[in-house]
């Protein structure tokens, strides 16, 4: 699937005043044609770069006590559950409080591959935002694993698709 390009124009650039001569005054204040075209792609790619790929996961024999303080030392919202540098599954702050909190498990005793989200929702770092966009909404997710060749190389959330939509809107 090829990235979605927008054209964007430049500002229009005033033509100088001239001080003398029939063209003096108001008839030489017109805008010249716009002259340059600058096109702007936003792609999974766009996103990686600016936030940086670095993938935080964990095993599936991790405890949910222990994911947790690796969330909160990485300051990250999920964890990637992976076996062999495949994504099994994804742990998620939303995971903790529904399928650990919210069930009474006890998060010590508890394995990260008893409360995770599968299959991993994956996009290519090719794709393009508003279609990872769709997929999170039309899924309910709010993250998303990039892929190439089946290995992870980045997760994205909805919070950075939503920063990309914005910026280059």
């Amino acid at each position: 699937m090829s990235a979605r390009v927008r054209k964007v124009r430049a500002l229009p650039k005033m033509q100088p005043k001239r001080a003398d001569g029939p063209e003096s005054g108001t008839t030489n204040r017109k805008l010249q044609a716009y002259t340059e075209e600058i096109y702007i792609v936003a792609t999974v790619e766009d996103i990686l770069m600016r936030k940086g790929s670095d993938v935080i996961g964990t095993m599936t024999s991790t405890t949910v006590s222990d994911a947790v303080q690796k969330m909160v030392y990485a300051n990250v919202g999920c964890l990637l559950i992976q076996q062999e540098e495949r994504a099994l599954g994804i742990f998620t702050e939303r995971d903790l409080l529904r399928r650990v909190i919210a069930k009474g498990k006890d998060p010590n005793t508890t394995l990260i591959a008893e409360v995770m989200t599968s299959p991993v929702q994956t996009c290519q770092a090719h794709d393009d935002v508003e279609k990872c966009a769709i997929l999170l909404d039309e899924n309910q997710f709010r993250h998303l694993v990039v892929v190439d060749n089946e290995e992870p190389v980045g997760v994205i959330s909805l919070r950075d698709l939503i920063f990309a939509l914005h910026v280059n809107a």
